[in-house]
């Protein structure tokens, strides 16, 4: 039997685009000889659908799309992913489903079985699983001795990336057919009885920060796709994160279609300026230069009388931060452009960020990507590249928020590969202090930064949508409360987590 195996990029919600990618990949299967042609789980209402699986209509709506999908899929058999109603008077409403289409009837419903509560995955709160059939787990354990076909989507949604990668695995569980990575594919296969005849061909999988760059460029193009824009505005700073975001969004979306706004003040460097002016010409994208100094001078004597006697601090840091975010959403109210942030996961974490300030915006493009990882994809951008589009100067200098004289950022924080290690041992490996410190990092450091971590989880409550490339992003997968008053205790040199008996005692 020669199948295909359609990797498609479904939109979450527009069910009549979803149908006609069926519908089109069924037909260039068919061409293909193909005599089945499988789609990714809930391809008609588009996967994660969310909370539009409560919508009523919106299930009667996927429904009859599938009827019509398989009025217009002939000559070829469809097993197409959909959400169906559960039949059965107990248990959630709604039955992950697929069916199976055959010359303009749905034939026969299979529901899925295993459905994923962890981390990103909610498939609990909306459907019952279908009958167990103990087949199944033999085949994800190669114990069956039959070709295995996987099919995934690819795509941005929301927050959520899917790099494609289908799979086609012989009897043995070897690989001997694979579909391309972050981008669509349609992956013709042979399979005989028990073994694949023909594996068609095995593509090239990313990895590492190669397979991080792919997944950005793709997770931003089709959020800005996806969310009805064209073109995106970012602020340009002369540094490496904003950088590597405008080099992202030029790939992304074209050169044309992206905007970089330098806004100095009193405190920025010359070299700042700059950089942002030779990182925009290297790229291509368009270059504003809108000084703050007039709007600073202002709040600074609007807010003169109410602050006598106080000494600057950091409020009047976040004022700048705050100016340039309000200057950038003007931008992005006037052309109509995506507002891009710039903030990278260090600083998301331990609440480097000015609230209505750099964190403006509708995407949060690298706040998942820790500082060490930024440098890695600047230099993959530029080795990529063949030259350096992204300046020297923006990757080499010390980083700095500019928001006061000779400031850097480790005035504030940790060095960062200091900090990046202990951010992905306590968030992504959800390891405790006395476990930190006992791989060797300064106690008064790992308590500083987890407090910070800690306390700064009201900002990213507010923060904007980011794109998952870690085993744990922030977000909707890590789900901490806000309001809440545990603290881990402070285990000094030669203190151990008995600390928190003495603490009870007393």
């Amino acid at each position: 039997m020669r199948i295909a195996l359609a990797q498609t990029n479904p939109i979450v919600g527009d069910i009549p685009h979803n149908c006609k990618q069926i519908v089109d990949f069924a037909q260039r299967a068919k061409t293909q000889g193909a005599e089945v042609v499988v789609f990714p789980e809930l391809t008609i209402p588009g996967y994660p659908p969310k909370d539009l699986l409560l919508k009523p209509q919106f299930i009667d709506d996927n429904l009859r799309a599938l009827g019509i999908v398989a009025n217009h899929v002939k000559g070829i058999d469809a097993i197409v992913g959909y959400a169906d109603r559960n039949p059965e008077p107990v248990g959630r409403p709604l039955r992950n489903s697929v069916a199976l289409l055959r010359d303009g009837v749905v034939l026969s419903r299979h529901y899925k079985t295993l459905l994923p509560t962890y981390d990103v995955f909610d498939e609990s709160r909306y459907f019952e699983p279908g009958p167990a059939d103990g087949r199944c787990n033999l085949v994800q354990l190669g114990q069956v001795g039959v070709p295995l076909i996987y099919v995934n989507q690819v795509g941005g949604n929301d927050e959520l990336v899917f790099d494609g990668n289908s799979l086609v695995m012989d009897g043995s569980g070897k690989v001997v057919g694979q579909a391309r990575d972050f981008e669509e594919d349609l992956l013709v296969v042979d399979v005989g009885e028990d073994a694949v005849t023909q594996g068609g061909r095995v593509e090239h999988h990313s990895r590492d920060v190669e397979s991080i760059y792919r997944a950005l460029v793709l997770g931003l193009r089709d959020y800005v796709r996806k969310c009805g824009f064209k073109k995106v505005v970012l602020g340009l700073s002369g540094g490496i994160d904003s950088a590597l975001v405008c080099a992202l969004a030029a790939a992304a979306l074209g050169p044309e279609n992206v905007t970089g706004v330098a806004m100095p003040s009193r405190f920025s460097s010359d070299h700042s300026i700059a950089d942002a002016k030779q990182l925009a010409a290297n790229l291509g994208v368009r270059f504003q230069i809108v000084p703050i100094e007039p709007a600073h001078i202002a709040y600074e004597h609007m807010l003169a009388a109410a602050f006598a006697g106080m000494k600057p601090d950091l409020t009047e840091e976040n004022v700048q931060a705050r100016i340039r975010g309000a200057t950038l959403m003007a931008f992005s109210n006037k052309f109509g452009s995506l507002l891009l942030t710039t903030g990278n996961k260090s600083e998301i974490a331990t609440g480097y960020c000015t609230l209505y300030g750099d964190m403006c915006g509708g995407l949060a493009v690298i706040s998942d990507v820790p500082k060490m990882v930024v440098y890695q994809l600047a230099e993959f951008v530029n080795q990529k590249a063949g030259h350096d589009l992204i300046p020297r100067n923006s990757i080499t200098k010390p980083p700095s928020a500019e928001l006061r004289p000779n400031q850097t950022d480790q005035d504030s924080l940790p060095p960062y590969d200091v900090l990046d290690a202990i951010l992905f041992r306590y968030v992504e490996e959800e390891k405790g202090a006395p476990q930190i410190i006992a791989d060797g990092f300064d106690p008064a450091t790992v308590m500083r930064v987890i407090r910070l971590i800690d306390l700064s989880e009201y900002k990213r409550r507010q923060a904007a949508p980011g794109i998952k490339v870690t085993s744990r992003a922030f977000g909707f997968g890590r789900r901490m409360p806000i309001a809440q008053n545990y603290r881990q205790p402070v285990p000094s040199v030669g203190q151990t987590v008995d600390a928190l008996a003495e603490l009870l005692k007393n």
